[in-house]
């Protein structure tokens, strides 16, 4: 509700149409965060959501996201290079 009341400069240019729109948008945001918490409440669900986070947090998972990381970025920057040196055009092999 504050990005409609900042984007419409204090609800000084709302459109009254759209009030519908943003009650949807609220309900259903509640709706899914209800669910989505008592979907983590179950107990089998709480242990693959404790062990999930425990995997991706462990040291050995961050340094390979870490790695693979950097080679995508530099692979994208390569890209740009390539595509910068070729004037824009892009290459039909």
């Amino acid at each position: 509700m504050s990005s409609s009341r900042l984007g419409s400069r204090n609800l000084n240019h709302f459109d009254a149409a759209l009030v519908g729109y943003t009650f949807a948008t609220l309900f259903a945001t509640f709706g899914i965060t209800y669910r989505y918490v008592t979907w983590l409440q179950r107990p089998p669900t709480r242990l693959y959501w404790r062990r999930g986070w425990s995997v991706f947090l462990a040291p050995r998972f961050v340094a390979l996201a870490s790695r693979a990381g950097a080679w995508t970025l530099t692979l994208v920057g390569l890209g740009r290079q390539l595509l910068r040196a070729a004037g824009g055009r892009a290459a039909i092999a």
